[in-house]
Parts: C-alpha cells; structure tokens; sequence
C-alpha cells in the first residue's frame, strides 16, 4: 500500500467495468491512513453495531441494491431456492461442462441421457426434466420454462 502505482498483480486482465471499479477501489483505499491503535469493526447498519444477517438483508431490500434480477428476490421463497435460482441464472451452477473447464477428470455427458451436460441441458432440455416440468404443469398449472431466461 505504501508505493505508488500499486504493487498488485492479477491473474486475469481487467478490462472494461472491471478495470474502472478496481480504479475507483483504489481511489477510496488510498485516503485511508493507518495509525497504531486497535483496529475494531463497526456495522452502521445494525443495531449497537453489531453485525446480523437480517441487518444486512433488510438493508439489500430497501436500497435496491439486489443483483440484476430483483424480482426474484421479492418472491416468497426460501432464501436457498432464491440463491439456487440465482447461481442457475447466473451461470455458476456446477454442471459436468464446467467440471471440465476446471480439470475434473470425468465424463461430460448427463447421467439420465448421453448428451452433454450442461445447465441448460440438465435443467431445461433433458428429458427427465421434461417429464418433471410437465408434472409441475399438471399439478400447478405453470407452464414449463425452455431457458433460464
């Protein structure tokens, strides 16, 4: 922190938003200074400062500053469902093609079928999630989506 430019080193390039939300983390870090006394931590937004999820939840809701898709952090559901749709959406659901891209040593294709597996595939086109989605329409009467869109 004490020299300038930064001595920091990344494994990938920034680039684009990236690149100008690095710039404008430095910008506040480098007013910081630091002395010798205790460092302490301090949550503003609970009560006595002290951290709690729901502080930090309630804070999320009411600023708007939810990911993307914010109604589906509105919708009565469980959290771990809401994340779990999330990660689909977002693309980070562990599936066998991303296996691969990360050295797992295994085969690509999907345990129910021999296509490929991937989240579109394992959660969309499959047909063992057919059969699923047509029983969620029978039952529920909502129509099957064909994308995580």
């Amino acid at each position: 922190m004490s020299t300038l430019p930064l001595n920091i080193s990344f494994r990938r390039a920034l680039v684009g938003g990236k690149l100008k939300r690095w710039f404008d983390l430095v910008a506040l870090v480098m007013n910081v200074n630091l002395g010798e006394a205790a460092d302490r931590w301090e949550w503003n937004l609970g009560k006595h400062h002290m951290f709690s999820v729901k502080s930090m939840y309630n804070d999320l809701m009411q600023s708007g500053k939810t990911p993307e898709n914010c109604a589906l952090w509105k919708l009565r559901l469980p959290l771990k469902v809401k994340i779990f749709l999330w990660y689909i959406q977002k693309g980070v659901t562990l599936t066998k093609d991303s296996l691969l891209k990360r050295d797992w040593r295994g085969e690509e294709t999907c345990c129910f079928c021999s296509c490929k597996e991937t989240i579109q595939h394992l959660f969309f086109d499959c047909h063992l999630e057919k059969f699923v989605w047509n029983f969620v329409l029978v039952v529920s009467g909502l129509e099957p989506p064909s994308s995580v869109a």
